[in-house]
């Protein structure tokens, strides 16, 4: 799975096409560790690579939270977790200084990134909120961007942002 999407991503940049990849999973699938994989390979080929991965954090086997990565940096910063304050999404709020930063990491990248992933596009992104502006702002320009998605969502989120070509990735 990750050599298709890191073929995929470079066919993407050789021939500069810089329309959607999707990656699409169920929750749990593996969809962040496919991309962090991918990220490290890009990186290695010395190919810029940014925006932000969202990993989970575990207690045992259950998820209790998540990180926010800055893959230009590598800085983290706790995102989510099962118990207010935060934004509601499900069943764990996000932190709201958290989203901010992510939003203006993905912004920075969108300008000097050749690859800028975006983890995840969801719930919140359905309604506007969220991740959703900065989305937008990223697929309005000419580099190429890698949206995470659960398989739920990813009808609503070609609807949502209009996107009429894209590559899509299902990650089982």
């Amino acid at each position: 799975m990750a050599n298709d999407l890191f073929r995929i991503i470079l066919a993407h940049l050789k021939h500069s096409k810089y329309f959607p990849i999707i990656v699409s999973g169920h929750v749990g699938a593996g969809k962040t560790r496919l991309c962090q994989e991918v990220a490290i390979r890009l990186r290695d080929k010395g190919i810029n690579v940014g925006g932000v991965l969202s990993p989970r954090v575990v207690n045992g086997e259950s998820t209790v939270g998540y990180e926010i990565v800055d893959l230009s940096s590598k800085k983290r910063k706790d995102f989510a977790q099962l118990s207010p304050p935060g934004v509601s999404a499900g069943r764990f709020y996000i932190d709201k200084r958290s989203l901010e930063w992510a939003k203006g990491v993905i912004r920075r990248a969108s300008g000097v990134a050749d690859v800028v992933f975006v983890d995840e596009v969801g719930r919140l992104e359905m309604r506007n909120r969220g991740f959703a502006s900065v989305t937008r702002e990223v697929l309005s320009t000419d580099v190429q961007i890698v949206l995470l998605v659960r398989s739920r969502f990813t009808t609503e989120l070609k609807d949502k942002f209009e996107i009429d070509q894209y590559d899509l990735v299902n990650v089982r």
